[in-house]
């Protein structure tokens, strides 16, 4: 079982890599000061890490 500040960790790191992907791959359409962007890439996150855990706790 992993710890919840752990998964939280995770989740904020995969979050910024997400958002500087984004805005590296189309600087002239993603606004990192926007709200929303970075609500809408932290939940993207948090359901890619959630996912991940699962499959991998499964296999074990």
């Amino acid at each position: 079982m992993m710890k919840q500040e752990v998964k939280e960790a995770l989740i904020f790191e995969l979050t910024k890599a997400k958002v500087a992907r984004q805005h590296m791959d189309n600087p002239t359409k993603s606004n990192i000061t926007d709200a929303e962007f970075w609500i809408e890439s932290y939940l993207a996150a948090e359901k890619e890490i959630e996912e991940t855990i699962n499959r991998l706790n499964a296999k074990n």
